[in-house]
């Protein structure tokens, strides 16, 4: 029982890193061998059940700290997106499901759904099931070479590379993207446009009238 709190807190702590972060697919196989875990379908569970309370947390903090922080003009821009997907309640689940599949890092993405404001259940019970299918499907999908190689590069860091450095240059531009893109235009006009001085004045002005009505 113990190892695998101490394999929860592992994956928990990983995953609380939105950028910069060891590979999970990495660190599984080495703390599997490492820990001697090998009930593979209890492993999976519980690297999932880690990631997603690390992903709510993200998202939590991100809803009590940084919106409020935003401007009124940013807010109602992202207010777009957000009762974008309020109207279609299977959309959110949906990506980070197949999000959870990939052995992508999911840290920016939960903080941009904090950004939103909207509730992580959902989308955190999707997370769950993608991140646990994915988990146990990549523990049985590789050789077993495979799945020391991948123990061994985590060990070791080799992860950190020229490439892994840029990947995640990009996965923070793209953030900034999510921020800045005007969602109205994008939603409304199928039009591609970043968020202006003017359209973060009336999107703040419609904020205000909502709050005075």
């Amino acid at each position: 029982m113990i190892i695998y709190l101490v394999f929860f807190a592992a994956i928990f702590a990983i995953n609380l890193l939105p950028v910069f972060a060891p590979p999970t697919w990495a660190a599984l196989p080495f703390f599997v061998f490492n820990l001697g875990l090998s009930n593979m379908p209890v492993v999976a569970a519980t690297a999932a059940f880690a990631a997603s309370v690390s992903a709510l947390l993200l998202a939590l903090v991100t809803v009590k700290f940084v919106r409020p922080r935003l401007s009124a003009g940013s807010r109602g821009n992202l207010e777009e997106l957000a009762n974008f997907l309020r109207g279609r309640f299977w959309l959110a689940p949906g990506i980070f499901f197949l999000w959870a599949l990939s052995p992508l890092s999911a840290g920016l993405l939960w903080i941009a759904y904090g950004l939103l404001g909207l509730g992580p259940r959902a989308a955190l019970l999707s997370f769950f099931a993608g991140r646990f299918l994915g988990y146990w499907g990549w523990s049985y999908a590789v050789s077993q070479a495979a799945w020391q190689s991948a123990g061994d590069l985590f060990s070791s860091a080799g992860f950190i590379s020229v490439s892994f450095i840029v990947s995640q240059v990009i996965a923070l531009m793209f953030f900034g993207l999510f921020v800045k893109l005007d969602w109205r235009a994008l939603l409304q006009e199928r039009r591609l446009q970043f968020v202006g001085r003017q359209t973060l004045a009336g999107l703040m002005k419609q904020q205000e009238e909502k709050v005075l009505h």
